[in-house]
This record gives structure tokens, C-alpha cells and sequence, in this order.
């Protein structure tokens, strides 16, 4: 048994050794081999090897586990087919370009390298039409060369729909109005009429996404003040009960109405707002800005100062954003402050300004302001505004309040950068007096000045000046709240017709792309010229300076779009206005329609 097992064993063996190691049929063993695997793929025929190479490797991995000297190069995880064209001064395709110019990428999609394709971007027009003659044309001068761009002169229309259109793809302003083929079509003008065009005064930009140049339009403005919004915040606190309702009828009648009248040929021209403010409810809007007088008046009239302090400069900074805000203000005295000393503290729950009801005029701040006004806020008060320290500060015997651990603190500072970022002025009405005896009507009652630091403060921080340099700041002429009437109309008057202006340009718009606001497609701008000449001390790369109201100013205003990428299949409009502003206040502005092109055309 056991020899006829090794017998077997031995023949098993030899057999194995002519079938693994002998002679192929064709082939001679990989042992003897002196040359490298015929069937191996060693020239850039561009065909990967998709077969078994024929030798005695039992599998191709790439590895040569043979003792042969020559390496396998029939591997089957041979990487992704190198370029099917030929030579780099071959053409291929037959279209007038080489193949080392059009390269292997396949740029439209279609399954074709740019090197085998006489159309490489899709657009119906032909290789050789985009190309006639060497080097290649780059129209718009981004760095694409016209066969592989799909807008040749980046006018926002793709060369394939200029060629539907009959347009020029290598113009973007085929019938040489002044007008962009795209913005014409946007507006509904004939782009291959030059009679037919864009009327003056109307102003388009194409804007690609990531253009390689922005563009620019030269804009005129007027510095003359287009409209005012008249915000009144009332003390309604107890230290003016004396006067409170002979100044009720004194702000009714001669400040609400003489406005009115004032500016009655445009009735339009002035609104009003009501803020009230004390300490029990030390935020309240009685009426957001509207230009029925009767309605302020009518919120005029429910005031009764019956409140324990005021705190207007804390009004004043929620009037002017708009924010929402909860907290509590803790009551000082003898060196301590807590909630139930002496009287409650004052709570704060005020929700965030809504603009959106028809009733409302604007979308500015918490009296819902128009983004193309003047604001005027006017203070009306006998007294200092309140002030209260941090949560946990040093406290002294003066000390009035305090903000509660957890609560926002509010400053002066930041209320006056508040009115500053919606460009905002200020007038104060000081209605204070001390009459000794506490008879109102007493003919010992001599004025204070109790509001004049804050006011002045204000007014000077806001540049609130008249043509001296001073403040518009008044007092009542008498005790009783009456005789303030003149004085706030001749205040408007000033600010709306005199005050000293350095202009600068901003931009302000309703609409969004993709989160961003479309105010952000104007980036920048250039001062260009004032007309009349005089009516600026002087001018640099950004600002005119000291201008005079009613002067021109003219501007280069340059466009950009750096975030609004089109996704769609047709163009994006958008409208934003290029705006003047006279120390932050809205003056004049022109409307711009903002043309963002389809896809990617690049």
C-alpha cells in the first residue's frame, strides 16, 4: 500500500511539473523568458488591458510573483483611460484646432473629449466658427478661449441663446444703444434695435456670479431731503403733571399740525410717531409712523404723567432698532438696590418691532420708519433721563438704578449709535421750571436745565446742528407748557432745508439671493462732480464734503456680485437702490435692476 501510494504520489508530481512549468503551446515558459510578456501592454496605445496577458501568472494583481526579471503591466486595477486623440499637433476632430489646444476634457458633457468634438461647449455654434484662425479668440478675456465658453462676451446671455436670439455672442450690446443685450431683454427692448432701448433714468446691471470686473454706472443724486419721519417720545413721567396737558394741546397744535401745514402740497412728505416713557411701563408705542395726524394726536391725548422716573435714553435705543428685549431695572436708594424698594422695579417685555401689517409705513425700527426718510426724533421732557449702572457695580448715595443680574445693560452710547445707523436727528424740548412754592403759575418760576447735558449730547453726537454749530435744543416759555410751537417748525425747517452735509453713497433693498441681501451688489463708489461747484467745501475718493442742500452730487457707483449664484434655468432680477446719505440720513437715491444670468456660463 504504501508503495503503490508513493508510486502514485510520484506521478502526480510529474505531471504537475510539464503542466505548470513545461512548454505552452505557443508561448515558452516565464523562466526562460528574456524578453517582457507579449501580451503585456507596454506602449500608450490609450487601451487598457481588459484580458489575461496569456502567461503562467495564475492572476494579475500587479505584482510579479514570478522569477522572471520583467515586471507584469497588465494589472487589472490599471487606472482610468488616458486621452483617446492622437499626437498634440494632430487635429482629430478636423475643426482647425489641434488636439494639444482643445485638450481631452469633455467640457459640454456629451461624452465627447473636446478633441473629437466640433462644438466643445454646446452652444450651436462650431469649433472652427469660435476658433477661424490661431492663436484661439478670447473675447471677453477671461482666460477661456470662445469654442470652450459659453457666454463669449460675458454679457450674461449664453452664446447658445444669442444665437437663438440673433444677438451677437460677441457683444453684449449688439445694436450699440448703450444697452446690454441681456438688460434689454430683461427690460423687454429689441436688442437688435437701436431706436428701441432702455429709457433714461432706468438703470440695469448684469451681474454674473464671480464676473472678472465689476461694473460701474455713473449716478447723479439730489441732496434735497425727500421725506421725514417725525418720532416724538414723551415724558409721561409725574414731574410733568404741571404742564402736561396744556403741552398735550401745545404739541398737537403747534407742532403736528404746523408741520402738516407746512408740507401740505405733499402730504406724504412728513409722518409721525408716538413713543411715551416713564418707569412703571418704561417703553410704550403709542403710534407707529403714519401721516394721519389725527391718530398721533388722538395717542397724544390718553398721556396722564403718572409715572415714577423716566428713562428715555433707553426708549430711544428701542425706538431706533426695533430689538426685542426682556429685563428688569432695580431701584436705588441708600447705597442699595432691589426689587419692592421704595416701588417696583421697572420690567421690560417688549417684543420685536412687526412691520408687516398695511397699516404700518415703513420697516425701520420700532415705530416701523421708512427706509427713505429723514428720522427726527423729538424729545419732550422737564427732567435728566435716568441712568442705571451694571448689574453688581459700585453703587454711591446717587445711584438711581440698577440693571437686574441677567438683563441686557443699555447706555446713551448706544442709543446714540443707534439713531447714527439709521441716519437719525434730534431735537430737545426742555419744559422744565422750579417755581419755589410748587404753584406752577407762580410769577417766581424760573427755567431749568435739568435735560440740556443729555440733550446736547445727542444733538451733537447725532450732528444735529444748525448753520452756527449749535444744537437744536429749546425750552418752553412758561411753566404751564406752553409756547414751544414755532420753535420745533423753524427746528424741521432748519434740518430739512440748512444743515451742513458731508454725502457719502449706501445702498438699501427689499429683496434677497441665496440669504444676502441685494443692497450688497453695490460695493463701492467714487465721487465724480457737485453742481453747482460751490455748493461743497471740498470732496475725496468717497465723500463730498460740507454740502449744501438742493446741490447735485455725481458718483461712479460700481457693481459686483460675489454671492448670488443663479441655479435656475432662466435669469434672476433683483432690485436694490443706490442711496445718498447726508451725515447717515437718507437723502435721495436711484433704483437699480439687478440682472443675475442662468448657471454657470463659464
Amino acid at each position: 500500500m504504501t508503495k503503490k501510494f508513493i508510486a502514485l504520489l510520484a506521478a502526480l508530481m510529474f505531471c504537475c511539473f510539464f503542466t505548470a512549468c513545461g512548454d505552452d503551446d505557443d508561448e515558452p515558459a516565464d523562466t526562460n523568458d528574456t524578453e517582457a510578456d507579449t501580451s503585456s501592454d507596454t506602449t500608450s496605445d490609450t487601451i487598457s488591458d481588459t484580458t489575461d496577458s496569456g502567461d503562467s501568472d495564475t492572476s494579475d494583481t500587479g505584482t510579479d510573483t514570478e522569477t522572471d526579471t520583467q515586471p507584469d503591466t497588465d494589472a487589472d486595477t490599471d487606472e482610468s483611460p488616458s486621452c483617446m486623440c492622437g499626437p498634440d499637433d494632430a487635429d482629430d476632430d478636423g475643426d482647425g484646432i489641434t488636439n494639444g489646444v482643445e485638450g481631452c476634457e469633455d467640457f459640454d458633457g456629451d461624452s465627447l473629449p473636446n478633441c473629437l468634438d466640433t462644438d466643445s461647449d454646446g452652444d450651436g455654434i462650431p469649433d472652427n466658427q469660435e476658433c477661424p484662425e490661431q492663436p484661439c479668440r478670447d473675447t471677453d478675456g477671461d482666460g477661456a478661449f470662445d469654442f470652450i465658453d459659453k457666454d463669449s462676451d460675458n454679457d450674461g446671455l449664453s452664446d447658445k441663446k444669442e444665437k437663438e436670439n440673433g444677438t451677437d455672442p460677441l457683444k453684449k450690446d449688439t445694436d450699440g444703444d448703450g444697452d446690454d443685450d441681456l438688460a434689454e431683454i430683461a427690460y423687454g427692448s429689441n436688442p437688435l434695435d437701436d431706436s428701441d432701448h432702455i429709457p433714461a433714468g432706468l438703470f440695469y446691471v448684469v451681474l454674473p456670479y464671480n464676473a472678472p470686473d465689476d461694473v460701474t454706472r455713473t449716478l447723479t443724486f439730489s441732496t434735497k431731503i425727500e421725506a421725514i419721519d417725525v418720532a416724538i417720545f414723551f415724558d409721561n413721567s409725574g414731574s410733568m403733571s404741571d404742564e402736561i396737558e396744556k403741552l398735550k394741546e401745545e404739541v398737537k397744535d403747534n407742532v403736528i399740525d404746523a408741520i402738516a401745514n407746512q408740507f401740505a402740497d405733499n402730504p406724504n412728505y412728513a409722518s409721525f410717531g408716538l413713543v411715551n416713557y416713564g418707569w412703571e411701563t418704561p417703553y410704550v408705542v403709542e403710534q407707529t409712523m403714519t401721516t394721519d395726524a389725527e391718530k398721533v394726536k388722538t395717542a397724544i391725548g390718553n398721556l396722564k404723567a403718572d409715572q415714577n422716573a423716566e428713562l428715555a435714553a433707553y426708549s430711544i435705543y428701542l425706538a431706533a432698532t426695533g430689538e426685542a428685549y426682556e429685563g428688569k431695572l432695580l431701584l436705588c436708594a441708600m447705597n442699595k438696590c432691589q426689587e419692592g424698594l421704595v416701588m417696583q422695579a421697572a420690567k421690560y417685555n417688549v417684543a420685536k418691532a412687526d412691520c408687516s401689517g398695511d397699516d404700518k409705513l415703513g420697516t425701520v425700527g420700532g415705530l416701523c420708519m421708512r427706509k427713505k426718510s429723514m428720522p427726527i426724533f423729538v424729545a419732550i421732557t422737564d427732567e435728566d433721563s435716568t441712568e442705571c449702572v451694571p448689574y453688581g457695580a459700585q453703587t454711591t448715595l446717587s445711584t438711581q438704578c440698577m440693571f437686574d443680574a441677567g438683563t441686557k445693560e443699555l447706555t446713551r452710547e448706544l442709543s446714540i449709535s443707534a439713531m447714527n445707523g439709521i441716519g437719525a436727528k434730534f431735537i430737545g424740548i426742555d419744559s422744565g421750571f422750579d417755581c419755589g412754592d410748587n404753584n406752577s403759575g407762580s410769577s417766581t418760576c424760573k427755567k431749568t436745565d435739568q435735560a440740556k447735558k443729555w440733550f446736547t449730547a445727542f444733538a451733537e453726537a447725532t450732528g444735529s446742528l444748525d448753520k452756527d454749530g449749535n444744537p437744536f435744543l429749546y425750552h418752553t416759555e412758561k411753566s404751564d407748557g406752553t409756547g414751544i410751537g414755532g420753535n420745533i417748525t423753524e427746528a424741521i425747517s432748519e434740518l430739512t432745508t440748512w444743515i451742513d452735509m458731508d454725502v457719502t453713497t449706501g445702498s438699501i433693498s427689499d429683496d434677497n439671493c441665496n440669504g444676502e441681501n441685494a443692497a450688497k451688489f453695490v460695493k463701492s463708489s467714487t465721487t465724480i462732480a457737485a453742481d453747482p461747484e460751490t455748493g461743497v467745501s471740498g470732496q475725496d475718493a468717497t465723500t463730498f464734503y460740507s454740502v449744501k442742500q438742493g446741490t447735485d452730487v455725481t458718483f461712479d457707483v460700481h457693481f459686483y456680485n460675489d454671492f448670488c449664484i443663479n441655479n435656475s434655468g432662466n435669469y434672476l432680477k433683483f432690485e436694490a437702490h443706490a442711496t445718498v446719505l447726508g451725515n447717515g440720513s437718507y437723502l435721495s437715491s436711484h433704483l437699480i435692476h439687478v440682472i443675475v444670468p442662468e448657471g454657470s456660463t463659464k
